[in-house]
């Protein structure tokens, strides 16, 4: 592979060494590592690992330099064709963002610290996949940048054990040395850790506080802000300032203890699990990524931010109980090795990086309606056949969402407020296909919406049914063709990208949940399992009057079920249809009334307890068909042939010249097409599932 690591510079810091270590051990399992920098004094470390270093302005906050550095970077990607583009910060992100549009490579992100959800920060979510560095960044993620949680890896930084000796010293209690470690900033709790050592010294009054690492240049007033609080506190020989050393390891063994005392949530704390490695004991705040590392009292001491006399007490913990200190460090180390080592970080990096490019990223559009929906299940399995390791994710209405949490031929579903008129959802939604970086999309839909969606997400492949001028948002396309049934028409569309449904029976996943459900109605309803169930739909979409064979005909249907067949008639419908069945109160037979009742996953399963179920042409008859039971499915006044679900359905329908008509209302005002169908056609044809 070949990977382009983004990062502003390669100057000492956590995010930086990482950045080093990542390449160098890249380079040396025989990829191809690249990492772009505003450059800095790890560059020499990268070259003589054979990583290949290109030195850019990439840490300069400016929308110009930005808009610039995205073509050369752009540029770059395409010369060396590199697979991976990983940003590791904010600036850099904006630019790998860009650059890898219209390429081929894919777009990581790590995020390193606890971002603030302005928009110039946004980006660091945008990854195809965002690597989180603790739990504490995940959660931070998920809840103030939205991010999606499937795409999240949470990777814990690692230390190369191999630099990282573990030599447990005994402590100078004489004169130890305590040490804190980075950049010289307010965050980083300095003024606590003074403050603690003024405590320290008074029982160990040849105690060395060290604070070590770089002020930045807009930080200096910190720095003497610093040094006049140790003169105050009569610290001047207690506390010196070293700079920054690239050689960690020798800094880390001069020293008794390591302290972090950051007073916000630190992103992880390289600098924990280094001393860990070596056999320090480490004093760190309760904050952020650093309680992933370390257990209170099991592998180091945890104290709270801005508390100068809990530090104080933790580093004195050290000094005072050697034993407590031993059994520390000797966990602390077994912690380091199971689960903070390079070669972990590095492995599920390259997972991360190998189910990207082995994996095509397919989008499936399905906005709605309910029936259609359903049909869709043959079209997911042959996917997921023919793309076994690819990530296929659902694009549906969010109230249509559920139905599909159990389907096993999807990686994600994503749902999608599908009001019409509301443009902000929807160009947010555009966002959310862009950086999820969809390599070809599968439009079952086949309106302007779903069609836009995918084209202004930018997905490569875009397939689709070519109908009128919209067709050219679709980059592989087939025209309409009318009067063939729905998973006909799915498989055409499917052969474009070299797929075929081979199984078109319908499916609808539920859960334990719904089973349990329905099993509670029927027991309460005191049916006994030798009892025979038909389920009856008797109502429609409100607007499609034309679609109903009418209550009349149901009740009189489930009466005579009742009296000559000896089966026990289920009436089922939704909450907008409890009104018009309030008349099946007056039944004198035995009937079960679940209208409003159920969800479509618990229809589903209810209609897996019926020997038959009897219908129009809407959703129930699709749920019935996926659910393996024989259906009879009445028709009018749309055309059975292009809306016949498959599977074990008798089509019941009656030939008139008018018919089908597609219209809601009948304009002959008779409704022959339906009332034809009689009670009797209907009972003969269910008699004979019932004796099957």
């Amino acid at each position: 592979m070949k990977i382009l690591q983004l990062v502003p510079e390669m100057k000492m810091g956590g995010v930086e060494t990482g950045t080093l270590d990542m390449a160098r051990e890249l380079a040396l399992r025989g990829h191809e590592a690249w990492v772009v920098s505003g450059g800095g004094s790890l560059v020499q470390a990268l070259e003589r690992a054979g990583v290949k270093h290109v030195e850019l302005p990439v840490h300069k906050k400016s929308i110009v330099s930005i808009f610039r550095l995205v073509k050369i970077v752009r540029k770059l990607i395409q010369d060396q064709k590199i697979d991976i583009v990983h940003a590791r910060s904010r600036v850099p992100a904006w630019i790998g963002y860009w650059a890898v549009q219209g390429t081929q490579s894919r777009f990581v992100t790590t995020a390193h610290g606890y971002y603030r959800p302005h928009w110039g920060s946004r980006v660091m979510g945008w990854g195809e996949r965002v690597i989180a560095v603790s739990q504490a960044i995940r959660d931070h993620l998920i809840d103030h940048f939205h991010v999606a949680p499937d795409r999240i890896s949470m990777i814990h930084r690692g230390v190369d054990l191999s630099r990282f000796k573990f030599c447990p010293k005994k402590l100078n209690i004489q004169a130890p040395r305590i040490g804190i470690l980075g950049r010289v900033t307010p965050l980083k709790g300095h003024i606590d850790f003074i403050q603690a050592m003024g405590k320290v010294v008074k029982e160990f009054p040849n105690a060395k506080g060290l604070i070590i690492g770089e002020a930045p240049l807009k930080r200096g007033e910190y720095q003497r802000q610093l040094v006049k609080l140790k003169n105050h506190l009569g610290l001047q020989s207690s506390i010196e300032f070293l700079p920054s050393n690239p050689e960690i390891t020798e800094v880390l063994q001069d020293l008794d203890i390591v302290v972090l005392a950051t007073t916000t949530p630190e992103a992880f704390g390289r600098v924990v699990i280094e001393a860990e490695a070596i056999g320090i004991p480490v004093v760190a705040t309760r904050v952020g990524g650093v309680v992933d590392i370390i257990e209170d009292g099991i592998h180091g001491r945890l104290v709270p931010p801005r508390d100068s006399d809990a530090l104080a007490n933790g580093i004195l913990h050290f000094l005072r109980d050697r034993e407590f200190t031993l059994k520390g460090v000797e966990a602390a180390r077994r912690r380091v090795e199971e689960k903070f080592t390079l070669n972990l970080m590095v492995n599920k990096t390259l997972e991360v990086y190998h189910q990207l490019l082995k994996s095509p990223k397919i989008l499936v559009l399905k906005l709605s309606a309910l029936g259609d929906l359903i049909l869709i299940s043959p079209s997911l399995k042959a996917l997921r056949k023919a793309y076994p390791d690819a990530q296929i994710s659902l694009l549906t209405d969010q109230a249509y969402a559920p139905l599909f949490q159990s389907c096993p031929y999807l990686d994600s579903i994503i749902p999608f407020k599908n009001k019409k008129g509301d443009w902000k959802n929807f160009f947010r939604m555009v966002h959310e296909l862009r950086f999820r970086r969809f390599d070809f999309s599968v439009d079952l839909q086949n309106n302007k919406k779903s069609h836009f969606l995918a084209f202004l997400a930018r997905i490569q492949t875009r397939i689709g049914y070519g109908r009128g001028g919209r067709g050219i948002l679709l980059t592989k396309k087939i025209p309409c063709q009318k009067n063939i049934r729905p998973i006909e028409s799915q498989n055409r569309l499917l052969h474009l990208i070299n797929v075929s449904i081979t199984d078109p029976r319908l499916e609808l996943g539920s859960n334990q949940e719904e089973k349990d459900k329905i099993r509670e109605f029927l027991d309460g309803e005191g049916v006994k399992p030798n009892e025979k169930l038909v389920g009856l739909f008797p109502f429609s979409n409100g607007r499609w009057l034309t679609k109903q064979w009418g209550l009349d005909r149901y009740i009189e249907l489930a009466e005579r079920l009742s009296k000559e067949a000896r089966v026990i008639p289920v009436f089922v419908g939704g909450k907008e249809d409890i009104l018009e069945g309030d008349s099946l109160k007056n039944l004198k037979i035995r009937t079960i009334d679940l209208i409003g009742k159920t969800n479509i996953l618990e229809l589903s399963e209810l209609f897996k307890r019926c020997s038959a179920v009897v219908s129009g042409d809407s959703a129930p008859l699709h749920v019935a068909a996926a659910s393996g039971v024989s259906v009879i499915g009445l028709f009018g006044p749309t055309d059975p042939a292009r809306h016949a679900p498959p599977g074990k359905v008798k089509v019941m329908t009656h030939s008139i010249p008018c018919s089908p008509c597609y219209h809601p209302l009948c304009k002959i005002k008779t409704h022959d097409c339906l009332r034809l169908i009689t009670v009797d056609q209907v009972l003969n044809e269910l008699k004979e599932f019932l004796k099957d």
